[in-house]
């Protein structure tokens, strides 16, 4: 029995299979966040078996690249190649537990006359956006920058400027990027932290190691730097909209809505105006303005 294990948020996820039979087509992506270690979530790979027969259970989300059902207290997750994928990758299917602690997956390879190829990046959204609520987390379409151990967050949808932000801050001051477009954030004892995903972005994590989160911004681009206050709703919203929340799976969206609003209570939220300039890192950490950061390196 072959085993691999990942850690995302603090969370070892163990992959078994008869052998490694297959290719890790994007293993470089997950250097740093291979481990050893005790298993949370445990899933076996079947390499061209026997999927589920989905016959008699209730479809409950579908879409252009994946299809959900749910039937028999499991839920399976048919996840197709995207478009833009060669055709050389397989398709995959994951079933879980309703709790999502334990599962299979199965590599169905399109063309026979390659060997079968695992991408984690296509079950990492669907995985990690299911199994995370039940963890007291959530995953998030954000950036975030670690200054002298501590976060901030950048959050909003494609075009807002996340990887715009991330660069600044690490040009400007040499801060640590977490990722420029995917964090996970999960409470630990009294405080919410906030924790890198393998490479999905433009900056590549040098671990899976996490920071307390100190601040979080909702980006938008502007024709000055201006802060404005957000109220504890419209940040459980603002989240929300930018979250990978399953929305067939209503135990997870209960749980998910609770974490969001003690979070609202917790951490810091603004909304934040900004040029694409290092001209936003000075008006974030200015000493004697009314937002502020975690003081900088020198």
């Amino acid at each position: 029995m072959t085993e691999r294990k990942i850690e995302i948020g603090e969370i070892c996820l163990a992959l078994l299979s008869q052998g490694e039979n297959y290719v890790w087509s994007d293993a470089d992506d997950l250097e740093g966040f291979f481990v050893e270690g005790t298993a949370d979530v445990t899933v076996r790979v079947y390499v061209n078996g026997q999927p589920p027969d989905v016959e008699a259970a209730t479809r409950v989300f579908t879409s252009e690249t994946r299809n959900v059902y749910l039937g028999s207290g499991k839920w399976c997750l048919e996840l197709s190649r995207p478009p833009h994928v060669p055709a050389a990758f397989s398709d995959q299917v994951l079933t879980f537990d309703e709790l999502f602690t334990s599962g299979e997956l199965f590599i169905l390879e399109r063309d026979p006359q390659r060997r079968p190829s695992f991408m984690f990046k296509l079950v990492f959204d669907e995985l990690w956006g299911n199994l995370l609520p039940f963890h007291g987390g959530l995953l998030v379409h954000a950036a975030c920058v670690s200054v002298d151990g501590e976060g901030l967050m950048f959050v909003g949808p494609g075009g807002a400027g996340k990887t715009t932000m991330a660069a600044l801050w690490q040009d400007a001051l040499g801060a640590r990027v977490l990722h420029d477009d995917r964090v996970v954030i999960r409470k630990k004892g009294d405080r919410f932290w906030a924790y890198p995903v393998p490479q999905m972005g433009e900056f590549r994590p040098s671990s899976s190691r996490g920071v307390p989160l100190e601040r979080t911004f909702f980006v938008r681009h502007g024709p000055e730097n201006a802060l404005a206050p957000k109220p504890a709703a419209n940040i459980v919203t603002g989240f929300l909209a930018e979250s990978f929340v399953p929305p067939y799976n209503a135990r997870a969206v209960e749980l998910t809505l609770e974490l969001l609003h003690e979070l609202s209570g917790a951490v810091p939220c603004q909304d934040l105006a900004f040029v694409p300039d290092r001209s936003v890192v000075e008006f974030l950490t200015r000493r004697n303005h009314a937002t502020v950061v975690p003081r900088l390196n020198g």
